[in-house]
């Protein structure tokens, strides 16, 4: 989510523009927590799986659920190739997190206690338009770069083998893990990045201070990791879908929605989907206005798409009537609450 930063303070005595950036902070979040697949095989007699990345990932499944996102588990042999390619489709997920082994097509599933080809050059086409993360060797160095050309928003992974040592398997787990819990704290995937690369980073130093066989033989593999993590396409994406941001605009109302795999409630293409509103009112439902642009603002009534930027807090309060903006008071903080509305008062009062 988009939290409020510390030391956030409405202060009538300073600028419009100093206000308004104050006011789009205490604005409910424009990302909130979606739908995730993590995809994590644990083959027996595996070490990597058994001993590492099944268990790190599942760490990473329990921050998505304290997060608040809705999880898609493909555990052990649920990791079926059939099962990925099913829950893709169904789920519709936002984000997709891979742990197991991979090679440079291939990030590996697992059927009847055997490895089997999870997602590949084949099927990669079934990610486009979500954030696919990996924790995997060499895929990054093959499936990454035909996966970003398929569509795929962008691909979090690994040029060269992912390893760690036994005896020291937490502590490469929480490095691998930062990345992802980036991701699921709605961060942006260069953001993810940079605080994966910093988390190998930390952890070499501390190998380093530790000294002996953790200095000598360890601390190369966290720092070997570090260096062959790699992102690439969209280092701006977000992993959380967008709220749709609903304002009172007289008679119609004015809903605006980001189209694509990454909406909230909106479908592309489908005359009948519903874009379902709340505006801290009874609950509103307006009908999309048939095949969509990307960026669109449907208004109810006669079927009336305008194509436009996605709109965001600062270009809402410029370009409507300040008396128009409606807030759902159950969406801020009660502490800030009284703050906003005073805020909102004195910028119509400028206005």
């Amino acid at each position: 989510m988009t939290p409020k930063k510390e030391g956030d303070v409405i202060n009538i005595s300073q600028s419009l523009q100093e206000r308004l950036e104050v006011l789009e902070r205490l604005w409910l979040p424009l990302e909130v927590p979606g739908k995730v697949i993590v995809i994590r095989p644990r083959v027996p007699g595996d070490d990597y799986t058994e001993i590492g990345s099944n268990n790190w990932a599942g760490d990473v499944k329990q921050k998505a659920l304290a997060e608040a996102w809705q999880v898609t588990d493909l555990s052990a042999n649920d990791a079926t190739r059939e099962n990925i390619e099913t829950h893709i489709g169904n789920v519709s997920p936002h984000l997709v997190i891979h742990y197991d082994h991979g090679s440079p097509l291939t990030l590996w599933g697992q059927e009847d206690d055997d490895l089997e080809a999870g997602i590949d050059e084949n099927n990669i086409n079934l990610v486009a338009g979500r954030i696919l993360s990996t924790v995997s060797c060499y895929s990054a160095s093959g499936l990454g770069p035909v996966a970003i050309a398929a569509g795929v928003t962008s691909y979090l992974g690994y040029t060269e083998p992912h390893g760690f040592w036994t005896g020291y398997e937490d502590a490469f787990g929480s490095a691998s893990n930062m990345a992802n819990y980036a991701l699921l704290e709605c961060k942006t995937t260069q953001e993810a990045f940079d605080l994966g690369w910093a988390a190998y980073d930390q952890l070499y130093d501390q190998l380093l201070a530790e000294g002996g066989f953790a200095a000598d033989f360890v601390a190369p593999t966290a720092l070997h990791d570090r260096d062959c993590f790699t992102l690439l396409g969209s280092a701006t994406a977000v992993a959380c879908p967008r709220n749709l941001l609903c304002i009172p605009g007289g008679p119609d109302m004015v809903v605006h929605c980001l189209v694509g795999p990454d909406a909230a409630h909106c479908l592309p293409g489908n005359p009948d989907m519903m874009i379902h509103c709340k505006m801290g009112l009874p609950d509103s439902e307006l009908p999309i206005c048939g095949a969509l642009p990307e960026n669109v603002v449907c208004r109810k009534g006669p079927d009336m798409c305008l194509a436009g930027p996605p709109l965001r807090i600062r270009e809402v309060i410029e370009d409507y009537p300040i008396d128009l903006l409606m807030v759902d008071l159950d969406k801020i903080p009660r502490n800030m609450r009284k703050a906003m509305m005073n805020m909102l008062d004195e910028i119509k009062r400028e206005r």
